[in-house]
């Protein structure tokens, strides 16, 4: 028998009742549980009460309500979440029924703006307490830093700080550029959110609970979100950015995938290449025999992205500071490769510079039209500056650069462009710290979000041929690309909270002063010293080798070219999120079809299945009877226990 309740009352189903249901998993397609079209009749008292505001509307488009679904047949739940009416006449209604990712995507469609969600939160009014509380704590301690930020529009700081050093350090807003008395300026503090709170409001205002995030528990946790718009509203912070963008640049970027539980409305941020682990394995009987194979063409796209396979790359602005730090083709293709032991330069003050004529000897230069890449690595690229008339006695240095490099494959199926990428961060001018009753000027390094869009000027490519241009011009008058000047939405720019001990690189003194600072990298290049500070000693950086490494790689395997098409009369009703061992091998599931009458399940079901290889520890959780732990790579022994090899 098949039921169905809408807001609670059970609706009267037409005789002829038939309706086909999907299960998709989101691993593979953007969906998740949903229906087709389900036929109710209005000539019967229960659907016409169910109906009755109907007849006060003129277009399926005003129909607001988002009630409660719940799709029942042989006492199993088939689809539990929200109705969409589809159409209408005076005789009868058309429905659908969404749930988990599906509901999530319908709830989010239309391209739903996150500027219209009045349920993210608010900051209330910064006290000097709270300031000083939001430097000094981090996540998951505080929703929120207070670094300095530069205000291109404005053309000033917002969260300014100022150092006192008399005594024992202490951290106090303020006026930076004034080294008279301290004069709290907190209207220009302005919250920056932390990622991983960011995303957990996002889904709070949505109805949605987030409990797992892949982010946590990682070093990309004090990732913050970067921005100089001058509002307290979260949901203000990301303008023309919708939902459903930035859950999918997320995605993107991480390698992750939101999962939606439709029934406690529970959202996990699930690596993908670890979807699996500790997965029970479902046995599906009464398979028929027949069976279609469908190989996917070379040239056809796969329906989602596999990173690994893919060139990748950030969508930065065109400016001089992102062309040195991600070298446009028109700079490779014009600049001299070659390749240097860098483990035989010797380090500089304060972090990674070498002299230059320790390795080409005192007789000889650094050739600025060549780019230079670590040998053993090559995870690192420089180009050198010689010396000139306003360096006399200086010695040529490395300049790290193409740091944010993308990443080509030698075979790609897709190129990706991220659009949350690392925060511009460049010195804004000379700041001034107060230590022992004195003023000292030192160069401050903060994050400098776009506000435009990230189009930028650009000037005369060098074509490579006679008479080279050494790299630092190249980069300056590169463009990496067109632009109609036509402003778009922002860029997304993040960075690393580095707490409040900011190293800073001054023509006397290398000090460490109690400020608040953001990074990106490893190091930050200093260019009034041609020196490098070590911003983080954890490797923390949002280079995509290293995000490569943290999250995109692992041991999933899976053949998505060929799609495997199965019946089966088994009468369990199973989640298309886990892992099927169908005849002997090892699937994985896109999506399964039921299809309902009003009697119950009618006939067999059918599923779409891609081969996979998943270890049977991977597949499923084993326990250890002695310690009551979960392990994986275990082995049987004899006395009835798994222990790991």
């Amino acid at each position: 028998m098949t039921e169905l309740y809408i807001d609670g009352v059970s609706a009267v189903l037409p005789k002829d009742f038939s309706v086909q249901v999907k299960r998709e998993n989101p691993l593979f397609t953007k969906n998740g549980e949903y229906t087709y079209d389900i036929t109710l009749p209005l000539g019967n008292p229960t659907n016409a009460a169910l109906y009755e505001h109907l007849n006060r509307l003129n277009s399926v488009t005003e129909v607001a309500s988002k009630r409660t679904a719940i799709l029942i047949a042989d006492n199993r739940v088939y689809c539990d979440g929200t109705e969409i009416i589809t159409g209408w006449t005076d005789e009868s209604v058309s429905i659908q029924i969404a749930s988990g990712n599906s509901e999530l995507n319908y709830i989010i469609g239309n391209d739903l703006q996150i500027s219209s969600l009045s349920g993210m939160p608010v900051t209330a009014a910064i006290t000097k307490k709270a300031a000083v509380e939001h430097i000094e704590k981090r996540y998951p301690d505080v929703d929120y830093c207070l670094t300095m930020v530069y205000d291109r529009d404005g053309e000033e700081i917002l969260n300014p700080w100022v150092n006192l050093t008399t005594g024992s350090p202490d951290l106090t807003p303020g006026n930076v550029s004034s080294l008279g008395s301290v004069s709290p300026d907190l209207d220009r503090f302005i919250p920056q959110p932390y990622l991983c709170v960011y995303i957990n409001s996002l889904f709070e205002a949505l109805g949605y609970k987030l409990t797992d995030n892949l982010l946590a528990g990682t070093a990309y946790e004090d990732l913050f979100i970067c921005h100089a718009v001058r509002t307290m509203k979260w949901c203000e912070m990301l303008p023309g950015w919708s939902v459903g963008d930035f859950l999918e640049q997320l995605e993107l970027m991480f390698d992750g995938v939101f999962v939606v539980d439709n029934r406690s409305r529970n959202v996990r941020f699930l690596a993908k290449q670890k979807y699996y682990h500790a997965s029970t394995t479902s046995h599906v009987r009464w398979v028929e025999d027949v069976y279609e194979v469908e190989t996917a063409d070379e040239d056809d796209e796969p329906e989602t992205v596999n990173i690994l396979q893919s060139d990748v790359r950030y969508a930065f602005p065109d400016n001089a500071y992102w062309r040195g730090r991600c070298l446009p083709d028109t700079v490779k293709a014009a600049a001299r490769k070659s390749t240097i032991d860098i483990g035989a330069i010797p380090p500089q003050q304060g972090g990674f510079v070498g002299r230059m004529d320790y390795w080409f000897g005192s007789s000889q230069h650094q050739q600025t039209d060549t780019v230079w890449t670590d040998g053993e690595t090559r995870r690192k690229t420089y180009y050198g500056t010689m010396s000139g008339e306003d360096h006399a006695g200086d010695r040529d240095r490395w300049i790290l650069t193409d740091e944010f490099a993308a990443i080509e494959r030698a075979d790609p199926e897709q190129e990706v462009e991220l659009e949350i990428m690392p925060a511009e961060i460049r010195q804004t001018g000379k700041d001034f710290f107060r230590g022992d009753g004195a003023g000292l000027t030192v160069p401050i390094y903060i994050p400098m979000p776009v506000v435009d869009g990230g189009s930028g000027s650009s000037g005369d490519e060098d074509d490579g041929s006679e008479g080279r241009t050494p790299v630092s011009d190249l980069i300056n008058n590169s463009s990496t690309g067109e632009s109609d000047g036509t402003p778009s939405k922002n860029n997304i720019f993040v960075a690393f909270y580095g707490g409040a001990a900011l190293p800073v690189e001054n023509t006397e003194h290398y000090v460490v002063l109690d400020i608040p600072f953001a990074y990106t990298d490893e190091y930050l290049y200093v260019w009034d010293s041609n020196t490098y500070i070590q911003t983080n000693t954890e490797g923390k950086t949002l280079r995509l080798t290293d995000l490569q490494t943290c999250f995109w790689e692992g041991t999933l395997d899976v053949d998505q070219r060929n799609e495997i098409k199965l019946t089966s009369h088994d009468p369990n009703l199973y989640d298309p999120r886990g892992v099927f061992e169908i005849r002997n091998k090892r699937y994985v599931c896109k999506e399964i079809e039921y299809t309902l009458d009003a009697g119950g399940r009618k006939g067999a079901w059918t599923g779409t299945f891609y081969p996979a290889k998943i270890s049977d520890t991977e597949a499923d959780a084993r326990w250890i009877l002695a310690d009551g732990k979960w392990r994986d790579g275990g082995v049987w022994l004899d006395n009835g226990r798994w222990l790991d090899s």
